[in-house]
């Protein structure tokens, strides 16, 4: 009885784990996309519309991804590497982009 009750706590806590998992990725995903569209388009009439569109194709809405967001920033030394890698990562490739387009 006590084993079959300690799997099925491993259990879910794996799942829950690969829940989390995959919200943050998918977070990742979504703010790194952001970021992107921030610097092509710096005009927030043009940039907003385009923003709302990469959180719903991301499956988040503007609360849920907030909610992800304040979730994350509670371990702040790993969101703030995690932003600035996704910075860096976002003007690299625009740049990278521009100097295509010449």
């Amino acid at each position: 009885m006590r084993i079959g009750l300690w799997i099925c706590c491993v259990m879910v806590l794996g799942i829950l784990t690969q829940c989390d998992r995959q919200t943050e990725d998918r977070f990742i995903r979504t703010y790194r996309d952001i970021l992107i569209i921030r610097e092509l388009y710096p005009d927030t009439a043009v940039a907003n519309p385009k923003v709302r569109e990469i959180l719903r194709q991301n499956g988040f809405t503007r609360e849920e991804f907030r909610r992800v967001y304040i979730e994350m920033a509670k371990d702040p030394e790993r969101f703030r590497r995690l932003i600035d890698s996704l910075r860096r990562y976002a003007h690299q490739y625009v740049r990278s982009m521009q100097d295509t387009a010449r």
